[in-house]
Formats: structure tokens, sequence, C-alpha cells
């Protein structure tokens, strides 16, 4: 018979990215005792450890905007609480369009961004071409532009989130595999490890692209797949400074930014249906990506790549996440976040917890219910990157 290694708590939370540590942290912050599983060494896991940390509010759905408005003041809050600066650099976030079906799209998107209060503006191809000098963008068509937006130092912001979760008393339990999740009449009654046991009415799916076996431990089908991309970094150049906004080319899937004196690139790879369990480089698409890339930046030709890794996007049918309960009684799920886990974390753990505990809620996110895959209802977000 397993141990218990702890004999109860009231939340276990399944994941230690971002959903799962802020999950944790505004529950534990509510009185409710709480345990972390996370099945790697490290907190940060295969999504969040491996973003590149852009925050944005250009998008074109409501929810999708307001979470990113309420992270923000989520943020600011975790500052006032941690007395720790988050190191968030308001550099700015661009998107170029190079293709003329995408430009009605684009402009609409503003329009919207702009009536929901985002600080988001169309720039003309001169003011485009002054920003990103190094960049070749003399075939951009338009370009929006949020100057609010920006990139965030991942590291920091978990560390911060884990120092605070020590003070709550809150277990995080590296190293451990969950191998099920036992119901009786129908609720949530115990978490089983690879080692032992751990008690509990609530469970918190925040498994990221891994989301889906979890969701198999109670018979439930989570609709989440995970989509392997990679970044790399380059050696130091001179023309990039850490004002430089991020830019993301639209059409065609390449982002460039500031990153430690260099530049870091990312390319969005096509969604495989193979089964991934782990995340590496694939080198064929690496060189797909050097050759993109040199096109829009003739000055890497010549540069060195000083790192550069593999991570995973966490993708659901409609590009939005799930956030809330499902199956059994006590069971939720807050994953699939498709990318943006970084840009919605603090909101959404703050928003479920919430749920969990009975309270009102600040947004309405009843359109991310894992229960809309039952009704054939799909939202669409736009900027699809």
């Amino acid at each position: 018979m397993a141990n218990t290694i702890i004999d109860h708590v009231d939340a276990v939370i399944i994941g230690a990215g971002i959903m799962g540590l802020s999950a944790a942290y505004y529950l534990s912050k509510q009185g409710l005792k709480v345990c972390i599983v996370e099945r790697e060494s490290y907190i940060g896991g295969y999504t969040t450890m491996r973003c590149a940390g852009g925050i944005r509010q250009q998008f074109s759905s409501r929810e999708n905007i307001m979470l990113s408005m309420l992270n923000r003041e989520m943020m600011h809050e975790l500052e006032k609480e941690s007395h720790c600066n988050i190191q968030f650099n308001p550099c700015g976030y661009a998107f170029a369009f190079t293709e003329e079906k995408s430009l009605n799209e684009a402009e609409e998107a503003v329009k919207f961004q702009r009536e929901m209060s985002v600080n988001a503006q169309i720039l003309s191809s001169r003011q485009t071409a002054k920003m990103f000098g190094n960049i070749r963008v003399d075939d951009v068509l338009l370009t929006t532009y949020c100057r609010d937006d920006g990139l965030l130092n991942v590291s920091m912001l978990l560390g911060i989130i884990k120092k605070e979760l020590y003070k709550q008393n809150v277990k995080i339990l590296c190293d451990k595999t969950v191998c099920d999740i036992e119901t009786k009449n129908e609720k949530i009654n115990k978490v089983i490890l690879d080692e032992g046991e751990i008690e509990t009415s609530i469970v918190v799916n925040a498994a990221g692209p891994f989301a889906k076996q979890i969701g198999q431990m109670t018979n439930n089908s989570i609709p989440i797949e995970p989509s392997l991309q990679q970044v790399w970094v380059t050696e130091p150049v001179s023309w990039i400074s850490k004002d430089m906004p991020v830019i993301i080319f639209g059409d065609e899937g390449t982002g460039f930014h500031w990153e430690s004196g260099g530049v870091l690139s990312g390319y969005s790879r096509p969604y495989r249906k193979e089964e991934v369990s782990f995340a590496e480089i694939d080198l064929d698409w690496e060189i797909k990506h050097c050759k993109k890339a040199i096109e829009r930046v003739p000055d890497l030709y010549d540069k060195k790549l000083i790192s550069k890794w593999a991570g995973f996007y966490e993708t659901t049918i409609d590009d939005l996440p799930i956030v809330g309960p499902y199956g059994p009684s006590g069971m939720y799920c807050i994953a699939g976040f498709n990318g943006h886990g970084i840009t919605h974390g603090l909101a959404c753990g703050y928003l479920l917890s919430k749920i969990i505990t009975g309270k009102s809620i600040d947004v309405d996110i009843s359109s991310l219910s894992y229960f809309r895959f039952h009704k054939a209802v799909s939202v669409k977000t736009g900027y699809k990157i």
C-alpha cells in the first residue's frame, strides 16, 4: 500500500507552471491548505519557463483583452505585496502584416481594442521602418502597435510567486508523477502519486500540454493538444536595444525582440498530431527558421546562436483556454492558453480561486468553460501567433 505523503490538503494543484503557481497562490490567500505536484525537478515546466515572456493586450476577443487588463492589475498588486519588482519592460509590441487579406481584420482589431481602452494604433510605413531599422519591413502593408505592451522577466515572476507560496506554507512537490485521481461518490477523494497519496476534495488540472492525460484519469476528454515551438537567441548585436518593441510578422509567423544584447527569434511551427511527451529541438525546422529570419534580418547571416530551446503551446480547437470545473465534483481545469499563459496567468489563477471558493468574479469567463465544447460554439481570438 502506498504511503501517504500528506494526510490531507484542501486542494492539490497538478502542474507548477504559471497557471498552477497562480491558482495555488490565490487559493492559499483565501485560507485553503494547498499542495502543488510537479513532475519535473523545477517549476515552470515545458511551457512557462520556455516562453519568450511577451505581455500584450492586442487581441480581438473581449475575453482576452479583459484578462490582459486584469492581469496588469494583479501584477501591480503582487509587486506591492511581495515588495519585489517583477521587471516588466514596456518596450511596445507590434504586429506587421504583408498580405492584403489580413489588413481588414487587423484594422478592425485595432478599432475594437481602442473601444476596450487599449492604447493600440496603426503605424505608417515610415513609422514602422524608423522603429525597426535593421529589420526588413519594405513589404509591410500595415503595422499595429501598442506601446504599453512588452516583455516580462519570467524567471523573476515565478521566483516571486514561489517565495510568496513558501510564506503561505504551500508545499511544492517536484519530481512527482500523478498516476491516478481517485473519486468517491462522484467527488474528488485522493491523488495517487508514484510515491504516495494525497487526500483532498479539490484537484486543479494545471498540467498545460499534458492536461489531456490528467483528464483521462477521471474519464473526461480535455481537448488540449501540445504544439511544439522553439526559439533561439543570437550573440550580441550593436543595433538592437531593450527599448526596441517586439515585432511579430503575422502572415509568416516570425518574431523578433531583444534578449541579453542579442536577438531572440521564434517561428511558428505547424501543429503535428504525433504524440509528444517532451520538448526537443526540431533541427529541420530550425534550418527553415534561420533562413526565414535572415530574409527579415540580413544582419543575422553571420551571427552565432548562443542559446536555443523548445517548449510547448497548449492548444484548444477554438484557441481559448479552459478555466473552471469539469468532471467529478471538485475537479477544475486551468490550461490551454495557446502561448498566452504569462499574459493571463495571474488573472486566471485569481478568477479560478474565486470560482472554487464560490465567490463572485470580476470578469465574465463563461465562454472559457469546459462545457462549451459540448455546444459546438467557437470564439475567434485573432492574432493567432
